[in-house]
């Protein structure tokens, strides 16, 4: 019985030593698991610092308060101009300089087909409550700073509900932004896609 005990004091006090090496130890993650490094234009990221760390982020913003009694939806979109946004969202489309695109099928529209789009009875420009982003995020880890690059969005508008209240959103324009400053790394990756 005393070689057991004996053993078993000498496994414990190995086994201590181990762990009190092992928290001792930095944690090192392998090379692979740090994204490369690539240049971003839009912002004062560092060429060599600039980290992609989304490659396509695709996510909804309230920009329309749903419910006018909530006061801290309210004071959070104070300062957004709806009807702005859309007028000029819009005017970049009939004018060319923007394709409207089916958000469901990924086809473009054409200028009647957008005509059409606004005829119907349900859309009207300011319903638009909802903005769906598409976007790359960078972010530079030895200056903490972060980066967005827009790619596209959509337009979501209000379904109203008997009442006339909005009880959710329908999907409306797509619409892909002109982002002529892409960098070496992302025009490798697209080539890469090809």
């Amino acid at each position: 019985m005393r070689n057991f005990g004996g053993i078993f004091s000498l496994l414990a006090i190995l086994m201590s030593c181990n762990s009190q090496q092992k928290e001792n130890q930095e944690t090192v993650l392998p090379d692979y698991y740090v994204p490369k490094r690539t240049t971003y234009y839009e912002t004062n990221l560092s060429d060599t610092n600039a980290i992609r760390i989304s490659d396509t982020i695709i996510y909804d913003v309230t920009i329309k308060n749903p419910e006018p009694q909530d006061d801290w939806t309210a004071s959070c979109l104070k300062y957004v101009d709806v009807k702005a946004f859309a007028n000029v969202i819009f005017q970049a489309i009939y004018s060319g300089r923007a394709t409207a695109y089916d958000y469901y099928k990924e086809t473009p529209f054409s200028i009647e087909q957008v005509r059409q789009f606004e005829r119907n009875p349900d859309f009207r420009r300011e319903r638009i409550g909802k903005v769906q982003f598409i976007e790359k995020w960078y972010f530079d880890e030895k200056n903490f700073a972060m980066g967005k690059k827009v790619l596209g969005l959509m337009l979501a508008y209000e379904i109203p509900d008997t009442n006339g209240k909005p009880k959710g959103y329908k999907a409306g324009l797509k619409v892909l932004l002109r982002n002529p400053a892409v960098s070496k790394f992302e025009k490798q990756d697209s080539l890469k896609k090809k």
